[in-house]
């Protein structure tokens, strides 16, 4: 097992195998996504992937370029709730990044990805703790009318 994780650590670390998997992420969310730095596992339990430099595009008509451009995610998962759900995330650690989220004037998400059907929303992970530092999050709300915007330190 640690073999086989070793292995894929170092080829997702190459430029082709970030472009694979930025492929692959891509096709799954129906999103453009670029992973544009390593990823590695830590050595603790659980689970736990750190990411450094990592874009996702917006949907078409938004008011920023990307949802999401993240310079470094630390992502901790616990693996038995990817086999009963609901996936359950017990840390999420973002640093210097910025998160746009909106609802269009039709009221659909931004951050609904993938072949959810509008009104239809698959569920979102569970975060048990989340931790920022130097991240800006906004969020326009346009049938609400409403825009908020917050920094972290």
């Amino acid at each position: 097992l640690m073999a086989g994780l070793g292995l894929f650590v170092l080829i997702l670390n190459t430029p082709p195998g970030r472009k694979a998997a930025s492929q692959m992420a891509s096709s799954l969310l129906e999103r453009p996504l670029q992973l544009q730095g390593p990823v590695y596992p830590l050595l603790r339990w659980p689970l736990t992937l750190h990411v450094k430099n990592l874009i996702v595009r917006n949907a078409e008509g938004r008011t920023q370029e990307n949802m999401a451009d993240i310079g470094t995610l630390e992502v901790s998962i616990d693996l038995t709730s990817l086999f009963k759900g609901p996936v359950t995330l017990p840390k999420v650690f973002l640093s210097d990044s910025q998160l746009h989220l909106e609802r269009n004037e039709k009221n659909v998400p931004n951050w609904q990805m993938g072949s959810a059907q509008p009104g239809k929303a698959s569920k979102p992970p569970v975060i048990r703790f989340l931790e920022m530092h130097n991240t800006r999050i906004t969020y326009v709300d346009k049938p609400l009318d409403v825009r908020v915007e917050r920094t972290s330190h």
